[in-house]
């Protein structure tokens, strides 16, 4: 079994000016992982990036119930930007 670790980013998106979060499918060890992480830009060395500390790293076992958090997340995002939408309205 290999020790070596591999990564494949799936989406990225900016975050704050030199940063960016990374999705990402891991294996390591034979296992898979789901790897949300916050990455920054380095300096001196071609401006790649690399990793911090904050971030979730879990098995894909687990994916079904983080999926389902999101679900769960979004339809909350989703009433409160319309509430806040409403508010909106009314202040006009």
């Amino acid at each position: 079994m290999s020790n070596e670790r591999e990564n494949r980013v799936i989406h990225t998106f900016p975050y704050r000016q030199g940063e960016e979060i990374q999705m990402a499918l891991t294996t390591f060890q034979g296992r898979h992982f789901v790897d949300l992480r916050l990455w920054y830009q380095g300096k001196g060395d071609g401006q790649n990036f690399k990793p911090t500390r904050k971030g979730i790293y879990f098995g894909v076992d687990k994916f079904p119930e983080f999926q389902k958090g999101m679900l769960r997340m979004t339809k909350a995002v989703d009433a409160m930007r319309q509430r806040s939408d409403e508010h909106e309205m009314d202040m006009r």
